[in-house]
């Protein structure tokens, strides 16, 4: 797997859909508890966006933190999984994420159980609130 590029995470301030991201993540997060989805454009609204496909870009950063997070806590985690929470924001249209692309919905069923059934939540923000957004 192709590591991510360490200037795309959550964590700086050169971008503007890296703020973006740290406004998205909490609200994911949340959403892993009461097991629901989003969609694009209610998650855009939810944040202030004003178009829903700008949100291409933060979605992106929040998976290159969770990878990163992932790597760092291997070292006493092993074998650790994160899964993919930005997998829970949806097309309004299909309720289907845009990635992976092609998935079914009973493919997409066991997406959201690995998501909605990670016992890590709370401690992942808890990092990475931490770790980073106090940097910004």
């Amino acid at each position: 797997m192709k590591q991510p590029d360490p200037q795309l995470n959550m964590f700086g301030n050169d971008k503007n859909y890296q703020k973006v991201a740290r406004d998205a993540f909490p609200i994911l997060i949340q959403l892993t508890r009461i097991k629901e989805t989003i969609t694009y454009g209610e998650l855009a609204k939810k944040i202030g966006v004003s178009n829903a496909r700008n949100l291409d870009y933060p979605l992106g950063s929040i998976s290159t933190t969770l990878y990163e997070l992932q790597e760092e806590w291997a070292e006493e985690i092993p074998r650790i999984d994160i899964p993919r929470l930005t997998s829970i924001v949806v097309s309004k249209d299909t309720r289907l994420p845009s990635y992976p692309p092609g998935i079914t919905p009973s493919e997409f069923e066991d997406v959201q159980k690995t998501i909605y059934n990670f016992p890590l939540w709370t401690s992942v923000l808890e990092a990475i609130v931490n770790k980073g957004f106090s940097q910004v």
